[in-house]
């Protein structure tokens, strides 16, 4: 087209043209339920033309040699599957931007395939329940997709595809600002045993974190350092029961404990059983000798 002419007598140029063929491109899908949906989507080639994807469409025209890659819009819910093409340089194959070369009347019919989607809940579930500000005050009970949740925001339900994976981990142990604390057990439902792992949705299903409720036993003397306490401060299983003794130090004779909490013991033996149904504060006095 750009050839090199020298002018050195008259010169005459003729120049050929041809048409260039146009093919029609028409885009089928093997669902007919969408067809509503794809009179408002489209199925093209990356081409400034675009064809709707409903059933047996109008052809759009392109010229022959136009070539690029094929593109669909998908419902939500539904997966791609494959195109099925038919024509010289048409595409048959289960890339969505599969490239298509118009070489002739070209057909690609898409086909796509629903994929449930379900419900996944997660739960916590303590051995003793407590009021509704020690669970407002947790930490983090769980980390889901890699996201935090604390007591308060579970349960807490997903809709996930049945194509997908997801992560979670339950926390070993769960503080609050109160002196209870939430230690893990295990968990059960949607196929999980483990306290962090993976799921793969089947069905709905709850995964329940199972925690052991905690609390502290708080062990003083007065005056401080008057006496040797056994157990020292500890946290103990809710419900757990514990024998409480005290030695008085040389200077020091014991008087009575002194116990705040539902299961504590108050009274001047020198040794007590007391039972958890709360946090407990058990206070050793001592006068001085």
């Amino acid at each position: 087209l750009d050839g090199t002419v020298t002018v050195n007598s008259n010169i005459t140029e003729e120049l050929y043209i041809k048409p260039v063929p146009k093919y029609n491109v028409t885009f089928e899908v093997n669902n007919t339920n969408f067809d509503s949906y794809y009179a408002n989507s489209y199925c093209r080639i990356q081409y400034p033309e675009a064809s709707t994807c409903a059933g047996v469409t109008t052809p759009t025209s392109y010229s022959a040699g136009t070539s690029g890659s094929l593109w669909a819009s998908i419902p939500t819910g539904y997966q791609f599957v494959k195109w099925v093409g038919s024509g010289s340089g048409s595409y048959t194959g289960t890339n969505l931007d599969g490239t298509v070369t118009v070489n002739s009347n070209i057909t690609e019919e898409l086909y796509i395939k629903y994929v449930p989607s379900y419900n996944i809940t997660f739960k916590f579930s303590q051995s003793t329940p407590q009021n509704s500000s020690v669970c407002a005050s947790s930490g983090t009970v769980v980390e889901i997709d890699g996201n935090s949740y604390t007591c308060s925001q579970l349960p807490v339900t997903f809709k996930w595809s049945s194509t997908s994976t997801h992560s979670y981990s339950f926390q070993s142990l769960v503080g609050t600002q109160y002196p209870v604390r939430f230690s893990f057990s295990y968990t059960s439902g949607c196929g999980t045993y483990s306290q962090s792992g993976s799921i793969t949705p089947t069905s709905n299903c709850t995964v329940t974190g199972y925690y052991q409720t905690q609390y502290l036993l708080s062990m003083a003397s007065t005056p401080n350092g008057a006496g040797t306490l056994s157990p020292g401060t500890e946290w103990l299983n809710s419900s757990a029961s514990v024998k409480i003794s005290e030695t008085p130090n040389s200077g020091y004779s014991f008087n009575f404990w002194a116990g705040t909490g539902s299961g504590s013991y108050s009274g001047n033996a020198t040794s007590a059983t007391i039972t958890l149904n709360s946090p407990i504060t058990e206070t050793a006095n001592y006068t001085a000798t």
